[in-house]
């Protein structure tokens, strides 16, 4: 049976750098400190032999897909295509699935 992580990414603020971080702790006592709920619920199910199979971002046009993928894309052309396109607002699923092939 495979398992699918659905999780959601909003607007946030830019000139602060994105999501604030934050430290999640979880009932199996472990922790993640991260700025994204669902990098950390992603790595708590891997920890606990639960991994998910797929995961789905929900965002808009103008969420900060750039700050989530930064770490992942290093500022490369397509990330940098991506982070002009989440200042436009114009961000769509033509891009996000060049992302995704990565």
């Amino acid at each position: 049976m495979s398992h699918t992580l659905i999780t959601f990414l909003g607007k946030g603020t830019k000139e602060k750098g994105g999501y604030r971080e934050t430290c999640y702790i979880f009932d199996s006592g472990k922790s993640y400190r991260t700025s994204y709920f669902g990098i950390a619920l992603l790595r708590e199910l891997a920890a606990t032999g639960r991994p998910a199979d797929h995961v789905v971002v929900m965002g808009t046009s103008s969420s900060i897909w750039d700050a989530l993928l930064y770490e992942e894309m290093k500022e490369n052309d397509l990330w940098i295509k991506l982070s002009e396109r989440v200042e436009t607002g114009t961000v769509d699923d033509i891009l996000l699935e060049q992302v995704a092939s990565l």
